[in-house]
């Protein structure tokens, strides 16, 4: 009796140590099977019958699940990690910012319809490809492409060093933007024949000074493996070294502001170029607020589906205080023809299939709220991160010469 009761003993262990883990019978909703999800647990010998949730869950299914120790494929490991990068790539994208409008719309829960979206980026082309990776703008290459195909104004706050006033047009230039939308402002337009003179191909990128107008030029055309004067160039107070192979063959043009300006005095409606390129916004100046606001005249001409834009409406805001507080003579004729001089470069805009001109503003320490007040409706992307170090070092007294004090600091 002994020996046999050792041997139950055996056994009833032996049970113990092979018992397999409470199992979890489902009915998934493709099998022929109908009704909800059903959970069968077994212990020696009993069996309790699970209760099912309308959605076909059962209430203890978790508890069971979290008691058995079953080990984790490595295909749900993988699984697990592509959804954490998932989750990660949507915490980089809110760098981009949208605009007060959109902003309010998606605070109040209202449906915000998607923007379409260009296909991702291919390769970068030219030369010195290992060192234009390495700069923090081209993590957001495939972003600054969207902004720019579907807003007409686009700001961009980047430190110092991050590679905006380089790699940004080429971007643009590269993307083919600027030509499908002329080639979609040609195919909208009334004109029986197409025109025979491309507009609104060509990006423009205003400096402050010449020299950085210059060296930037130069630098461009040696990345994109281009001889100065062909694609890129740089057109500077009695220096221009553009248009070398034919008129409006130079696709990227460096330029100081105000030649600019004296370009817009023969030319309002800017027919050349497709885009412009504010750089260095905080360094403002007499010439680059004037160019502001030729550029937004420009744009409200060029604008398709309204009746002026914000200038119109500027218009009209100035004709009823005219009439409320009694103006002069002189300032209601003034506003009656400016309306008529917006009137006739619309017409114009009109019959020479001209695109919407696109307009980049781009800075290091740039006041977001200034600009947005001036360009309603405008994006904005921030590019965190530079490609050295800087450290800000203070002084302790008030120099009169700051340049000859950063010199002893630095000799």
């Amino acid at each position: 009796m002994d020996s046999a009761g050792k041997k139950k003993k055996k056994k009833k262990k032996k049970r113990k140590k092979n018992k397999l883990p409470v199992p979890i019978i489902q009915t998934n909703g493709h099998s022929n099977t109908s009704g909800p999800t059903v959970a069968v647990a077994e212990s020696e010998g009993e069996s309790e019958s699970v209760k099912t949730t309308p959605n076909g869950k059962s209430t203890k299914e978790n508890d069971i699940a979290k008691n058995t120790d079953t080990p984790v494929s490595t295909g749900k490991k993988k699984k697990m990690k592509k959804k954490k990068k998932r989750t990660d790539s949507e915490e980089t994208s809110s760098f981009v910012t949208k605009s007060p409008s959109v902003q309010s719309a998606t605070d109040n829960k209202e449906i915000v319809p998607s923007q379409p979206k260009l296909p991702p980026q291919g390769p970068l082309k030219g030369v010195f490809l290992k060192e234009r990776r390495n700069l923090p703008v081209y993590r957001h290459r495939d972003d600054i492409c969207n902004l720019v195909s579907n807003n007409d104004v686009v700001l961009v706050v980047a430190e110092t060093g991050s590679g905006k006033s380089t790699q940004i047009p080429a971007y643009i230039y590269e993307s083919g933007i600027l030509t499908k939308s002329a080639k979609k402002a040609i195919a909208s337009s009334p004109l029986p024949k197409p025109p025979t003179q491309k507009y609104g191909r060509s990006i423009c990128v205003t400096q402050p000074r010449r020299v950085a107008a210059i060296t930037l030029a130069k630098r461009v055309s040696e990345e994109l493996n281009c001889t100065p004067g062909t694609i890129v160039g740089h057109r500077v107070r009695f220096d221009d070294t553009t248009d070398i192979r034919g008129s409006n063959t130079t696709k990227i043009i460096y330029a100081t502001d105000g030649m600019l300006l004296r370009e817009a005095i023969s030319d309002p409606l800017l027919q050349r170029y497709g885009m412009i390129v504010l750089d260095e916004a905080h360094e403002r100046s007499l010439q680059t607020d004037v160019l502001f606001g030729v550029v937004k005249r420009a744009m409200a001409a060029r604008r398709r589906g309204d009746n002026g834009g914000d200038d119109a409406a500027t218009n009209t805001n100035g004709q009823q205080k005219k009439g409320e507080e009694e103006e002069d003579d002189d300032t209601a004729s003034s506003f009656e023809k400016d309306g008529e001089i917006l009137s006739r470069m619309k017409e114009k805009a009109a019959t020479l299939g001209l695109p919407p001109l696109k307009v980049c503003v781009m800075s290091a320490t740039l006041d977001v709220a200034t600009f947005q007040a001036f360009f309603p409706g405008s994006s904005m992307i921030k590019i965190p991160g530079r490609q050295f170090p800087v450290q800000v070092v203070y002084t302790d007294q008030v120099h009169e010469d700051y340049i000859d004090a950063a010199l002893n600091t630095v000799i």
